[in-house]
């Protein structure tokens, strides 16, 4: 069903040519314009047309459509300290969470000692699999995507810069334990 709804634009080109293929006979009847446009040649046009529209144009996917309309909606605050920022995706596999900590700093969490980025890492990860499994996996939808094979990633940011202080990964089994 998702073929036919990503491609729906390419199909329909191709239906009409092959109906034009089977009907440009009965459909004739001596009208020159009529011989003209509603020819087995156009009917093979069509289906070409529609060919090449599936394989040569680029298709947004199931993941593609799910995070653009995530993103219609953040940023977004959280909590106090926590922004959801925007929503990524591979197409595939990954919907990726970019969130910023808005209270700490790339130099505050450098400093700390190893015993406390892991501390923190773990913290992080205990929420974030709290909240998925009392959210998400009570969604139908995203439970859709977890069948889907896609797993969830979660890459905390500190408030300075981009990179990834943690970044948490739940497979698409999480729900079905």
């Amino acid at each position: 069903m998702d073929f036919i709804i990503t491609y729906i634009d390419s199909l329909i080109p191709i239906a009409f040519g092959i109906w034009l293929i089977n009907s440009s006979d009965k459909l004739k009847k001596n009208s020159k314009l009529a011989e003209k446009l509603l020819s087995k040649k156009a009917g093979w046009i069509f289906i070409a047309i529609g060919i090449i529209g599936i394989f040569l144009f680029p298709r947004s996917t199931f993941l593609d459509r799910t995070v653009n309309e995530v993103n219609k909606q953040l940023p977004i605050m959280v909590d106090e300290v926590t922004k959801v920022e925007k929503v990524t995706t591979d197409g595939k596999t990954q919907l990726t969470y970019h969130i910023r900590v808005i209270n700490m700093s790339f130099i505050d969490f450098q400093e700390g000692s190893e015993d406390d980025k892991e501390t923190l890492r773990q913290e992080i990860e205990e929420s974030t699999k709290e909240n998925v499994k009392n959210s998400m996996c009570k969604n139908k939808d995203f439970l859709k995507i977890f069948k889907k094979g896609v797993w969830l990633i979660y890459r905390y940011m500190p408030a300075d810069i981009d990179g990834p202080i943690v970044e948490i990964k739940i497979n698409p089994d999480f729900c079905f334990k």
